[in-house]
């Protein structure tokens, strides 16, 4: 198993093994082709994505159609997981820059499993914040700040 699914961030956040098989049951896995959109911004959020290989480029959608690329998520990386836990809607989309394999899990399974497992949640934080850092950085970097 990817050490950085989410299967395996539930296990080693303390999920008995009865929670764990549940939630394994629960996750199903697809392949995305280049170009396939995961979801769209504005959509509701339905599943919480583990990307176990290939690259999705998060971006914006702008009022000519075209596509501003916000950040290239990878092998290990969770999406939805913002939307999820606030308003229950995107606000980017995803859309796989390579043929990419996720596993996905429910919003309803995660946001249950999260709210009783916060050693689960505070990982899936540090991970946010770490991607939220790099996002500042490369702002200042483009704007010179």
């Amino acid at each position: 198993m990817n050490s950085h699914c989410i299967l395996e961030r539930a296990r080693t956040a303390g999920c008995s093994n009865e929670e764990f098989a549940t939630l394994a049951a629960d996750r199903r896995t697809r392949r995305y082709n280049a170009g396939d959109d995961l979801f769209c911004d504005g959509d509701a959020v339905e599943n919480v994505f583990c990307i176990h290989d290939g690259k999705v480029a998060l971006v914006k959608r702008c009022p000519d159609d075209s596509l501003v690329p916000l950040h290239i998520a990878g092998s290990g990386d969770l999406l939805g997981v913002a939307a999820a836990l606030s308003n229950g809607r995107h606000s980017t989309g995803a859309v796989a820059m390579e043929p990419t394999t996720v596993c996905m899990v429910s919003r309803n399974r995660f946001l249950d499993i999260a709210g009783r497992y916060p050693a689960l949640v505070w990982r899936v934080m540090q991970g946010m914040c770490n991607r939220l850092e790099t996002l500042e950085r490369h702002i200042g970097y483009e704007t010179g700040e």
